[in-house]
């Protein structure tokens, strides 16, 4: 019963369809990380420009 259900291709394309769908959130998700740690470096990185800049 298992196999049967295993190699089903009524399944196939909805199992393959989660994954892809599950891998694209988790791809998009590490890349909103990603660009929110570069954002937040180069903010404070143009900060310490005008504080160093305002104290000499």
């Amino acid at each position: 019963m298992t196999k049967i259900q295993g190699t089903d291709p009524i399944l196939f394309p909805s199992e393959a369809n989660e994954d892809k769908g599950k891998k694209k959130r988790a791809g998009q998700g590490i890349i909103l990380v990603i660009a929110g740690v570069g954002i937040l470096a180069f903010v404070i990185y143009m900060a310490m420009i005008v504080v160093m800049t305002t104290r000499a």
